[in-house]
């Protein structure tokens, strides 16, 4: 009998630990949890479950997306495991409208685990997806975005790119000229956000092409051309790529602050100590050293003169688009006044997370960072390296509970590589 994987060991461990979300040793194995479907669903409907995204709030509840094999098809749903709520949440689960799905019913309640799963669009907290579903309600819902006489009310959606349930969903809309479109939907407090910093940006954004506060959806012009990451993973980055990501970087830098705030220190003390105590209830083993490298952290932030710099927030390789000769960055959810070297800490950060996942030589992130930093360099005047290394500690360690949100194989073992990694970074300046 083979011997079960250090990621199921960890996943065991972790649902015993946590006994008042009950069904999250369930959301953990998939083909568990594609077993107790098919039995609620009377029928084996579903060929295959695989998990790649977890949201998790320890003692709370769990949610995880899933990736739905259907007669030979891909489906997407969600499961989210409550804790002592659950009662109340599966009752007015049962209350909510669906829309029926591959598998039958939208929506499925696993009682005796706690667990509500969603088959996409059924989606509460981002009810306007269901409007995909039915050509009459979807070029409704495109006349309140777009207007009532406008060519993209018989758009098509061409590509998801990116889902996370319960929070925001991201499509390219594509119309029958060849035209595309980035269309986002939001929750309600999401939308206003992204809308204040539309409006806040101005120009310095892609084109705002419509929206609708009723659907929670905003729409951009889609900005043609290749991620820094998508050229990477093709072997075609060139130099050239990155000096003109420096100048887009530089460029954003020097955007006029006004409008935007340096984020509340307390918050962030608050959220770094948060995700080193996560982490910490994750893999117990590594909480003293998580908790140690928060509060060396924190400390060196507390020193640090607070940053009046526009930054982008979560800058990385996913967010530059490149086109020939330019490139532009798209995706300012994350944008606050900091300082210049968060961006770049950001950016050396995720190759870094690269490397740990092994899509990423140390010699090709060692030459992507080179030259970034030698082109920002030649612009925006010396950077220090020191400085740059500290923030890219920062943003590695923010990246600490990635390869469990992430579901990736061997995820205890590349968090304790993670962990390892920012120590080496910050050097001499953690706590002992």
């Amino acid at each position: 009998m083979e011997s079960p994987s250090d990621t199921a060991v960890a996943a065991a461990d972790l649902a015993r630990r946590d006994s008042a979300v009950a069904g999250l040793g369930l959301l953990l194995t998939p083909e568990q949890l594609r077993d107790d479907l098919n039995r609620q669903l009377g029928s084996e409907v579903i060929d295959h479950i695989s998990l790649n995204y977890l949201r998790y709030k320890t003692g709370i509840n769990c949610l995880g997306r899933y990736d739905i094999q259907v007669g030979g098809r891909t489906i997407h749903g969600f499961g989210k495991a409550h804790g002592s709520d659950a009662g109340g949440k599966l009752s007015k689960a049962g209350e909510r409208p669906t829309v029926d799905s591959a598998i039958g019913p939208g929506r499925v309640l696993l009682r005796e685990a706690g667990v509500v799963f969603s088959v996409f669009p059924n989606d509460a907290k981002l009810p306007s997806l269901a409007r995909l579903q039915s050509d009459n309600q979807r070029q409704r819902m495109f006349a309140r975005i777009f207007g009532r006489q406008s060519p993209w009310l018989n758009s098509e959606i061409a590509t998801v790119l990116n889902y996370k349930p319960e929070r925001r969903h991201v499509v390219r809309l594509q119309r029958q000229d060849g035209q595309s479109a980035l269309l986002k939907f939001y929750t309600p407090n999401g939308f206003s956000r992204a809308l204040a910093i539309q409006r806040a940006m101005g120009d310095r954004v892609p084109e705002l092409l419509g929206c609708s506060r009723k659907h929670g959806v905003i729409a951009y012009r889609w900005r043609t051309g290749d991620s820094l990451s998508e050229l990477g993973t093709r072997a075609d980055l060139l130099p050239g790529y990155l000096a003109a990501t420096a100048v887009a970087l530089t460029a954003a830098h020097a955007s006029d602050p006004s409008g935007f705030c340096i984020p509340n220190f307390k918050q962030q003390e608050r959220s770094l100590y948060d995700l080193a105590s996560q982490v910490g209830f994750l893999l117990p083993h590594l909480r003293e050293r998580a908790m140690r490298v928060a509060g060396s952290l924190v400390d060196w932030l507390r020193r640090e003169p607070p940053g009046t710099t526009f930054v982008h927030g979560d800058f990385s390789d996913k967010q530059v688009i490149v086109n020939g000769d330019e490139a532009k960055l798209i995706d300012f959810d994350e944008v606050s006044l900091g300082h210049p070297l968060l961006d770049l800490g950001n950016f050396g950060g995720h190759l870094e997370w690269n490397v740990t996942r092994g899509v990423m030589t140390t010699s090709e992130m060692e030459l992507q960072q080179l030259a970034l930093v030698s082109a920002y360099e030649r612009i925006a005047g010396p950077v220090q390296a020191m400085l740059l290394q500290k923030y890219t500690a920062l943003g590695l360690f923010r990246l600490l509970h990635h390869p469990f949100r992430d579901w990736e194989d061997d995820w205890p073992l590349k968090t304790g590589r993670l962990l390892s990694r920012v120590e080496s970074l910050f050097e001499g300046d953690i706590r002992l």
